[in-house]
């Protein structure tokens, strides 16, 4: 439908793993407004945009969007040590790291690693994607983000996926 040939299912498998990923976590801020508004008895149309409208927001899906935005930014592998003291000098704000509810590693990214090395290829010839391995890398071994308890969430290792399909 996305006028793409996937002969062999790859790319849909992999969007079906990624959307029922993002889908199917706790009660989030989406399904929260949609759930709000439908409580109400409005119509189901209403629902669903209050979904959208409540996902858009830089703290929810769009961070996604953030996350690459900061990554065309940043352009080379070159820019990330700059970029990271930028970030912990509250210059910048690191989109991909650290969350609302999960202290330690989000436990959603294991299965991203999995499409991760389901889409190697793609994602090593990606100039983009090098950036947010090596943020991912310093962010790792950073005493800043190693004190914070600062982890890599969904966000940033979903921006690799979407752009290696």
């Amino acid at each position: 439908m996305m006028g793409i040939d996937d002969r062999d299912l790859k790319i849909s498998t992999h969007l079906d793993k990624l959307w029922i990923l993002y889908a199917d976590h706790e009660l989030s801020c989406s399904t929260a407004a949609s759930l709000h508004v439908a409580s109400t008895l409005t119509d189901p149309i209403s629902c669903f945009l209050a979904a959208v409208i409540a996902g858009s927001g830089p703290l929810h899906a769009g961070a996604i969007e953030l996350c690459y935005d900061g990554l065309g930014m940043l352009g080379t592998v070159d820019n990330v040590p700059a970029y990271i003291d930028a970030v912990k000098a509250k210059q910048f704000r690191l989109f991909g790291y650290g969350h609302r509810v999960y202290k330690a590693r989000d436990p959603r990214v294991g299965l991203i690693e999995e499409l991760m090395e389901a889409n190697r290829e793609a994602i090593d010839e990606n100039p983009l994607l090098q950036v947010a391995m090596e943020i991912d890398r310093v962010a790792n071994t950073d005493p800043y983000f190693v004190e914070r308890e600062l982890k890599v969430n969904v966000d940033l290792y979903g921006c690799f996926i979407y752009t290696a399909m």
